[in-house]
């Protein structure tokens, strides 16, 4: 079966045009009013019985599902008007009426657009061509309004490619560009402006468990570089302070190793080291560690998938004595995973993050976009494996990790092309911002 799509400004010469293109056979399928035109679904080979037994063999969830009832290709009074986007005209004529195609007579604006369907479809092929041809419409629709938006305004789609070639999420691309927008020094140096505001953004912590110490449990899933954060932190409070009053405490039984990793790294400072199984266990063991100014608690590495994680997360921030909750997250996760990770963590109140693996990322967007859709503070920044020099506090270090994150984006194979950003940014509440 052949479908074809027609769009003329009237009934009468959507019908011609079916004429002339289809032949006497043809059949129509539907007709409405889009904007000022009218749009005519015709086929060519239809054959009911064909449909009907596509409906049956679709069983009964698909029995609502009726098929397109045909129609001679004869000319009808004209559908009434009918809620649509005029949108959808604009985008279909448009590559014509660029090419000159296109007059200023209504009666030469007659778009033609071909469908092909297998000879014999059912309903599921039916509608996997229709949402592929949703797919194409929306893809065209987003490119022309991003080609739209570079012609009248170049310096907003310049800095959005920018910041995506940093890696950044869209929706904060688009909240530090109309940050620039807003602001009058973003007429003068956009980049520079939306540099500073993604800067500005970005919260920090202070260093309180390097200063004053605490009670802290490292949490986040497994691999994330928690047991080397915590060694890291407690060597730089034993060069400050000592290490007589650091307590280094695992709760991860699960990973090969650990246990043993930690008691490693406390034989090496001299600093205490204590093993719990549970939340309970860890209840009666703080009790007992009131004279130690800095605990640092390694936790098991939990998908935050995981059933265990609420219980987890909930045994932590419910002990009897407080305890600040850090979410440890690797800067080499995608912008999705990390979201979902911090989505996930939140259920419990976290204190700040910590961000490790910076020298092994390719991009620092994503983090930094988590960071800030979340408004999560920012503790520590891990940029190696050396203990006690590759951490640091990150109110001191802000500026250090956006210029890396400008660093890193140079690699030309972070340009994003114009498909890639049609896609992100071409939907039309931003032709409309």
């Amino acid at each position: 079966m052949k479908i074809k799509r027609f769009l003329a400004p009237s009934m009468r010469e959507a019908l011609k045009a079916v004429r002339t293109e289809q032949g006497p056979e043809a059949v129509i399928l539907s007709n409405r009013k889009v904007g000022d035109y009218v749009e005519v679904i015709a086929a060519l080979d239809y054959d009911e019985a064909l449909i009907q037994q596509a409906v049956k063999r679709s069983g009964p969830s698909e029995t609502q599902v009726a098929p397109p009832v045909p129609e001679p290709a004869t000319e009808r009074p004209e559908v009434a008007d009918e809620l649509v986007e005029e949108d959808e005209v604009h985008v279909l004529l448009s590559e014509k009426a660029r090419q000159g195609e296109v007059t200023n007579r209504r009666s030469e604006q007659t778009l033609i657009t071909e469908l092909d369907l297998p000879a014999t479809p059912g309903i599921h092929e039916l509608r996997e061509q229709l949402t592929m041809l949703g797919d194409l419409l929306h893809e065209q629709v987003c490119g022309d309004r991003w080609t739209s938006r570079s012609n009248t305004d170049p310096l907003a789609t310049q800095l959005l490619r920018n910041l995506t070639r940093l890696g950044v999420g869209s929706d904060i691309a688009k909240m530090l560009q109309e940050r620039v927008a807003a602001s009058e020094a973003g007429i003068r140096h956009p980049w520079r402006d939306a540099v500073d505001a993604l800067s500005d953004g970005l919260i920090t912590a202070a260093p309180d468990l390097l200063d004053h110490g605490g009670i802290a449990a490292f949490v986040g899933p497994t691999g994330v570089g928690k047991t080397t954060t915590i060694a890291k932190l407690a060597s730089q409070y034993a060069l400050r302070h000592g290490a007589r009053d650091i307590a280094l405490v695992s709760m991860d039984g699960y990973r090969i190793g650990a246990r043993e990793q930690l008691f490693t790294f406390g034989r090496i400072i001299n600093a205490s080291v204590f093993e719990v199984e549970s939340p309970i266990a860890l209840r009666r063991l703080l009790d007992g560690l009131d004279a130690y100014r800095l605990v640092l608690i390694d936790t098991a590495g939990i998908s935050q998938r995981d059933a265990r994680l609420a219980e987890m997360l909930d045994g932590l921030s419910n002990q009897s004595r407080p305890v600040d909750l850090y979410l440890t997250l690797a800067a080499t996760g995608d912008e999705q995973l990390l979201d979902e990770i911090v989505r996930c963590y939140q259920q419990v109140s976290v204190k700040a993050a910590a961000i490790t693996k910076i020298d092994e990322a390719s991009r620092l967007g994503a983090p930094l976009s988590v960071l800030l859709r979340h408004q999560l503070p920012l503790a520590y920044i891990a940029n190696g494996q050396c203990v006690p020099d590759d951490l640091s506090a990150a109110d001191g270090r802000k500026l250090w990790l956006i210029n890396q994150a400008l660093s890193y984006a140079k690699a030309p194979e972070f340009e994003p092309d114009e498909q890639q950003l049609a896609r992100l940014f071409g939907e039309k509440e931003l032709v409309n911002g």
